[in-house]
């Protein structure tokens, strides 16, 4: 099947899609996107990734195209579009600054990656050092070479993922939020270091909030998180999956990342979870 995307108000053959050279998420990644997961061919929390995206493009002075005020019906007809009606699969939509003030809006779809199963069962991570923060570390943008080529180093060491340290305070995986249990509390770094807000990040803690389990928001260093009791990575792909090694060191392991997986998986039949 001929792969489908949407693009300014139309759906098009992938291959016949043009995006200007000048357009300044081309020229400058000057751009926000949103990574999400459709279930049984049902995007899981379109209204709060859409929020973000909004928020992003406010900040960033970006006009919102008018087609987000329509999201649900676009990816729906896309998905469908590319034979993932009733599936699960991977979208992402893209806004960009666009020419002349007028922003580009692109989304596609596709199955999920084979990769995907494997790290559920667990994900070996080394470290990356941050010389500093980054001031837009809590928007999704499209100017994501640091992240892209961290994840890259980590890859090609045969590993799954880079944890970005900074002054020795452990911040986020390169696209994924970080959470770790000890002494009962679950623990994960507090948005004002420059990590991202991640979606399933808030659901996950909303949801333990609401069990009555102790959730709070820490700075907490690379030795803090190697005597942890277990820890888990969140994003809306990966959903919520164990962090089984750190640098070649093998994390405890427990029940509570399983338990919680299975929690945040009986939200996804919902559009609007918690």
């Amino acid at each position: 099947m001929e792969r489908v995307v949407y693009l300014n108000g139309r759906f098009l053959p992938h291959d016949q899609v043009s995006i200007s050279p000048f357009d300044e998420g081309f020229l400058y990644g000057y751009g926000l996107f949103e990574t999400m997961r459709a279930y049984r061919g049902r995007v899981f929390a379109l209204s709060l990734h859409m929020e973000r995206l909004e928020k992003g493009c406010r900040v960033l002075k970006i006009p919102p195209p008018s087609s987000l005020e329509r999201m649900e019906e676009v990816l729906s007809a896309l998905l469908e579009r590319n034979g993932l009606a009733g599936k699960d699969a991977y979208v992402r939509v893209t806004v960009t600054g666009g020419v002349g003030g007028q922003p580009t809006l692109l989304a596609f779809s596709r199955p999920l990656p084979d990769s995907l199963k494997r790290k559920k069962e667990g994900v070996r991570a080394v470290t990356a050092r941050l010389e500093r923060g980054w001031e837009l570390a809590s928007l999704k943008t499209t100017s994501y070479l640091l992240m892209h080529l961290k994840r890259r180093e980590a890859e090609a060491r045969g590993k799954d993922e880079a944890l970005l340290v900074m002054k020795g305070v452990v911040l986020e995986g390169t696209h994924t939020n970080l959470f770790m249990v000890k002494d009962g509390r679950v623990i994960t770094p507090p948005l004002s270091l420059p990590i991202l807000p991640g979606i399933t990040r808030g659901i996950v803690m909303d949801l333990l909030k609401r069990k009555g389990i102790p959730c709070c928001e820490e700075a907490f260093t690379l030795e803090d998180l190697l005597e942890a009791d277990e820890a888990f990575l969140t994003n809306s792909l990966l959903e919520v999956a164990p962090l089984i090694e750190v640098d070649g060191r093998e994390m405890r392991k427990g029940g509570f990342t399983e338990e919680v997986g299975r929690e945040y998986r009986a939200l996804t039949g919902s559009s609007h979870p918690l």
